[in-house]
């Protein structure tokens, strides 16, 4: 099994970063990623990581005939369909007849940590459960549980995954700021003097850079207050209202 595995398929394609990518006895592969926001695109985005993962394994010499069966799981913090399911699982099949299945060996996995409805093992609804309050209460949760105790204690970990999510973050910034630019090119008339086009992108690098060291400089004082999970917190984009409040709570205790 391999965590955080990066996947590029050329030198000019974008490199994708799996959560996690295991492969079983029976070389069936599954990919699992962590969601802890609701994401319109996160159905397109399961699309995106089985062509992904597929055509990693298509470069490793697979013929396509040959391709194993996988599966791609998302662990949701929060429902993303909000039909209050534990779990939505879904395969391709035929409109006219349900019963007929595509068999492309494909299926893309839910499970909501607010599900309360469906017929799931119990196992399934401990996980569930384990998701939305934190708490074991199996077997399975608890050697869970000790293994995330175990990764937060690794500073190896911690470094890379800093790392990581701040390249992200400057990625995403990145992508935000071209297609602003991209829009105040269009409407833009001629003639606008070159300096005042430099003088706007100078200040974007300066302010994004400012940024990063402001996450930085926060990381580190939550680490050195004891506070490793909201250290871990603060990097990840989708906890934007976290941050803020982080960001404030620093401002104010370091004001003078």
């Amino acid at each position: 099994m391999n965590g955080k595995k990066t996947i590029d398929l050329c030198l000019e394609a974008k490199g994708v970063r799996l959560d996690v990518y295991a492969e079983d006895e029976n070389q069936t592969v599954y990919n699992i990623e962590m969601q802890t926001s609701i994401d319109d695109n996160l159905p397109k985005r399961t699309r995106y990581y089985q062509g992904i993962v597929d055509m990693d394994l298509l470069g490793k010499g697979v013929e396509y005939k040959n391709l194993k069966k996988s599966f791609i799981i998302f662990l949701c913090t929060e429902d993303p369909f909000e039909e209050n399911s534990y779990m939505y699982t879904f395969e391709n099949r035929c409109i006219e007849n349900l019963n007929l299945s595509l068999g492309d060996e494909t299926v893309k996995i839910f499970l909501n940590a607010n599900g309360t409805s469906g017929e799931v093992s119990q196992k399934i609804k401990n996980l569930t459960k384990y998701m939305h309050t934190h708490n074991p209460t199996d077997e399975f949760t608890f050697a869970l549980e000790e293994e995330i105790h175990k990764v937060r204690a690794n500073g190896e970990y911690r470094r890379d995954y800093m790392l990581y999510s701040l390249k992200l973050h400057e990625q995403l910034e990145k992508g935000r700021e071209q297609g602003r630019a991209e829009g105040r090119e269009e409407g833009r008339k001629e003639g606008r003097k070159e300096g005042r086009k430099e003088g706007r992108k100078e200040g974007r690098e300066e302010g994004r850079t400012e940024g990063q060291l402001e996450i930085l400089t926060v990381y580190h004082w939550l680490e050195s207050t004891g506070r490793s999970e909201e250290a871990v917190a603060i990097l990840q984009i989708q906890n934007e209202d976290l941050r803020k409040k982080l960001f404030s709570e620093y401002k104010e205790i370091n004001h003078d």
